[in-house]
């Protein structure tokens, strides 16, 4: 993550955090109490210190369940959820939904802005000045994450990609910390993502693909993975969305316990709150993946997780023998030589994937080595797909389309070792073909 990316997230949790103490406190204390005094003394100080770098204004957005700052999906714990979900119910009473502090704001006009906020608490309806505050403005509720970032697809993907990531490692760390974890954080991450993958799954699958180089993904990164692939997977074959929260979940929460035998591997589900109706669906899912393993009667949800763990097992550099590729690895469980693996769910996964699936590191005829960056909306998309070659300094080039080029073949595959890639960190070479073409003519589709 770019040193931007991490000030945006630690300055505004900490901002984020400061705005919402300090509207609880008002509505306890008159503004000018100590308490409040120490609350905007901070938040003075963290806004200080954001202007000093070269900023402009800090542009807060308070959205129902998201929280943006200057346009950039705040990651957000189970705490600062909490505080975001609680300040969008309050500043909505008044029709709020975004704070801006222009550079130059100081401890007066914060002060201004306890005031008019303490004004209408008590009132029960606005009471900001009509003249507005200087270096602060008041702004509407305006929509939604999946509508602010309609023509930006790749970014609401990447932020919440991102954010899942973030939310995954923290759920793992409190399970081994010996804690209950609550899973509303991740739920409403995969909802967000289930329905943005609907119109746009294919830059979540690429990320899905990409492998690290180095070494094997981490647990949450691999996790991550299995759980976009099972969600892309149910949507493939028309299942509803409490089906597919229900795989997205099993592919994550199967990865909280390392054990083989269905008991042990479901034993960490049942200490965490927030399963919700999924519940029972969900442990099911998981003990039938490890029966699966010898022959155990599964449900087709067990047998689609068992297939997909399989999958990224085979493609990982851990497997034995090395990483297979993609395509090698589906082959090798479509043909029952995968114990675990059914070959039927197989096919239908291969099927889904597709014979290049998108972020596979292939090389070209001419030697040039690419990425699979769209299959299109055709059939003939899957078996001719556009790629984009990788530079040398690890950005991609423009696109190549295959179904329009028949001088250009994918002639092999690369492994992770050979290719030093990171999709969380070429997102600009994205974000180009989405400013500069219609919305309507993108297509990340699978």
């Amino acid at each position: 993550m770019s040193d931007e990316s991490t000030s945006v997230q630690e300055t505004g949790g900490e901002v984020m955090a400061l705005v919402h103490r300090m509207v609880r406190l008002v509505g306890l204390y008159e503004a000018n109490n100590s308490a409040v005094g120490t609350v905007l003394d901070s938040l003075s100080e963290a806004l200080d210190a954001w202007f000093a770098e070269g900023e402009q204004e800090f542009a807060l957005r308070i959205l129902a369940d998201e929280c943006f700052v200057n346009g950039r999906l705040l990651k957000l714990g189970p705490a600062l959820y909490g505080r975001v979900t609680d300040l969008s119910g309050v500043l909505g009473r008044f029709s709020i939904g975004a704070i801006t502090f222009a550079a130059g704001c100081t401890r007066q006009d914060l002060e201004a802005l306890c005031h008019a906020v303490a004004g209408s608490l008590r009132a029960g309806e606005p009471r900001f000045p009509a003249a507005g505050i200087p270096n602060v403005r008041l702004g509407p509720i305006e929509g939604s994450s999946v509508a602010s970032f309609r023509f930006q697809p790749d970014r609401l993907a990447l932020s919440l990609y991102s954010s899942l990531l973030d939310v995954i490692d923290r759920l793992y760390a409190e399970q081994d910390a010996g804690r209950s974890p609550s899973l509303l954080p991740v739920r409403r991450l995969l909802q967000m993502m289930i329905d943005t993958m609907r119109e746009h799954s294919g830059i979540y699958q690429m990320l899905t693909t990409v492998r690290d180089p180095d070494g094997d993904l981490s647990r949450s990164r691999l996790r991550a993975a299995l759980s976009v692939d099972l969600m892309g997977a149910g949507m493939f074959i028309g299942l509803g969305n409490n089906e597919i929260m229900t795989l997205a979940l099993a592919g994550l929460l199967a990865g909280l316990s390392d054990a083989t035998d269905p008991t042990g591997a479901t034993a960490p589900l049942f200490d965490l709150p927030g399963l919700g109706s999924t519940g029972l669906a969900l442990v099911e899912a998981v003990a039938g993946a490890r029966r699966a393993a010898t022959g155990g009667p599964c449900t087709t949800a067990g047998k689609l997780l068992a297939v997909a763990e399989h999958y990224h097992a085979l493609t990982s550099i851990s497997a034995q023998d090395g990483a297979m590729s993609p395509t090698a690895a589906l082959a090798l469980m479509k043909a029952g030589q995968v114990p675990g693996a059914d070959p039927e769910l197989a096919h239908l996964f291969a099927h889904f994937k597709g014979p290049y699936p998108l972020g596979s590191p292939v090389r070209l005829g001419d030697g040039t080595d690419a990425l699979v960056v769209s299959q299109g909306a055709s059939p003939r998309g899957k078996l001719r797909p556009a790629v984009a070659p990788i530079l040398s300094d690890g950005s991609l080039g423009a696109w190549i389309d295959l179904q329009q080029r028949d001088d250009v073949a994918i002639t092999g595959w690369l492994g992770p070792n050979e290719v030093h890639i990171d999709l969380l960190g070429v997102r600009d070479d994205f974000v180009m073909d989405i400013e500069d073409d219609d919305d309507a003519e993108f297509t990340f589709e699978a």
